[in-house]
């Protein structure tokens, strides 16, 4: 028997707007490193929530 499916196709929606934004959110650190604010601690923050993100759609949605 299969395992149900947990996460549903408006969480996979979720998790790639949740990316989206992260990459957004990166343009604007970058603009803000440049502009010689420091944004190290937001830059990794930003990452680690990435990753998570990833992570979880490759395990929940491996073809999405």
């Amino acid at each position: 028997m299969a395992a149900p499916q947990v996460l549903t196709q408006d969480h996979l929606n979720q998790i790639n707007q949740a990316l989206q934004a992260l990459n957004d959110a990166d343009e604007l650190m970058v603009r803000a490193a440049q502009a010689g604010i420091d944004v190290s601690s937001q830059q990794a923050q930003s990452q680690s929530a990435r990753t998570q993100l990833q992570r979880i759609k490759q395990a929940f949605f491996p073809n999405g």
